[in-house]
């Protein structure tokens, strides 16, 4: 999610499932400022959802950025003679694989019967 969709977003109808689980974060005073006028300004959104969809927007943004690492060649991922398909070993996919893990958990813990769909920690390549 970029930044810039939160707009759209903010004036949808749809809701999207919150961890059953609170978390408790203090900010700084000026960041705490603009969350409450992002409030006055979106009234039909809670201060919840408004943080955390702030956080997914930046944690999408610094996935991107991580690096990618070519590990082992996964031949049954391949598309023959056009794209070669690595494990991804780098930060990246660490990242991936470690929110694949923690997603199930909490998709269990919540009771989703159908699972959220994440990226694959593999890296592509053109042969």
């Amino acid at each position: 999610m970029e930044p810039q969709d939160l707009v759209l977003r903010w004036h949808e109808e749809t809701k999207h499932p919150l961890t059953p689980k609170q978390i408790s974060i203090r900010l700084p005073i000026d960041t705490a400022a603009k969350v409450a006028a992002l409030c006055e300004i979106y009234p039909a959104r809670t201060k919840t959802e408004i943080i955390a969809d702030l956080v997914a927007a930046s944690v999408d943004q610094l996935v991107r950025s991580l690096p990618s690492e070519k590990g082992d060649f996964l031949e049954s991922e391949s598309v023959p003679g056009q794209i070669r398909v690595y494990q991804d070993v780098g930060p990246k996919g660490r990242f991936l694989e470690a929110t694949l893990r923690h997603l199930r958990q909490l998709e269990s813990e919540v009771g989703l019967e159908q699972p959220i769909p994440v990226p694959q920690p593999h890296v592509r390549m053109r042969e």
